[in-house]
């Protein structure tokens, strides 16, 4: 057992060393807290200015609430923008570098392959997301911020890169070259951001009803619009009917965690099984031969 978990590991521990080795990750992290904490000085900078003209709790506790919707809609939107550029030719880099036949060769099974690959990138997130925590304890000094809304600006971050993680890895084996499984990992970036909000304005202009549930479908699948609903005071909350009383159903963003759970678990099973098609035949094919191998 310990063997066989050594074994599937082997990538993840493989990948982990070589992404944090060298000044790559150094650099990505700085750039990373500097930007983090470069919007977030400006907004404080901002809000200052503003409480010249009047000072009360009120508003104070307006600018802890505004200064932390800001920082995680930007941490957010920085980690579904790393995220396909580390998987997206997490297998296909392999295969350019001539190296995937030699990792299939070994021992690693098709899952250890490609959950190695998927959280060795979920865990350069974490690093990130862990890193970012003083500049967010920022907004707890003026107040109007939960430790609920903290955790759950986290937990969506980590659940998008995960999700996001998992398509750029299955584009990966799918596509046979790098580059191109990194545009298409972008491609289905930007329709998740970008064509969601789309296709929920047009919805909603067709059936004249900002509080339908058709036109919150689409942004299911939209994790800034997920985040969006659990930064009250400053978004409406969203919530999808499902055919019971008014008020009940299921937030948007809890919708979106149970979506991005399928999808993870959708894309994990087709990449294993794309990265080494054949061989569930030829395990069947095996076990047949060994029992009339043994009557004869």
């Amino acid at each position: 057992m310990k063997q066989a978990l050594l074994r599937n590991t082997a990538v993840l521990t493989k990948e982990l060393r070589t992404r944090m080795r060298g000044r790559r990750a150094a650099i990505v992290i700085t750039v990373y807290l500097l930007l983090l904490a470069g919007i977030g000085a400006l907004m404080l900078y901002i809000q200052q200015g503003q409480l010249q003209y009047g000072y009360s709790m009120s508003s104070v506790t307006a600018m802890g609430t505004q200064v932390f919707a800001v920082l995680s809609l930007l941490q957010l939107f920085l980690v579904v923008f790393i995220v396909p550029g580390l998987t997206g030719s997490a297998i296909a880099g392999e295969r350019d570098k001539q190296t995937l036949d030699l990792l299939l060769g070994t021992q690693v099974s098709s899952l250890g392959i490609v959950l190695g690959k998927i959280l060795s990138s979920l865990s350069y997130v974490f690093i990130l997301l862990m890193a970012a925590l003083p500049i967010f304890s920022l907004a707890f000094l003026f107040g109007g911020v939960s430790p609920r809304q903290v955790g759950l600006s986290f937990v969506i971050s980590l659940a998008s890169a995960l999700m996001l993680g998992t398509i750029g890895v299955f584009l990966s084996v799918l596509v046979r070259r790098g580059q191109v499984a990194t545009v298409l990992a972008y491609t289905v970036t930007f329709l998740l951001l970008i064509g969601t909000a789309i296709a929920s304005v047009f919805i909603g202009t067709a059936v004249r009803s900002a509080n339908d549930t058709a036109m919150l479908l689409p942004l299911v699948l939209n994790p800034m619009a997920a985040l969006g609903t659990t930064l009250t005071g400053i978004f409406p909350s969203a919530v999808l009917s499902l055919g019971g009383p008014p008020g009940s159903g299921l937030a948007l963003w809890q919708a979106n965690l149970i979506a991005d759970a399928v999808l993870v678990a959708v894309f994990l099973f087709l990449a294993t099984r794309l990265l080494r098609p054949g061989q569930s035949r030829l395990f069947r094919r095996r076990q047949a031969v060994a029992p009339a191998e043994a009557q004869t």
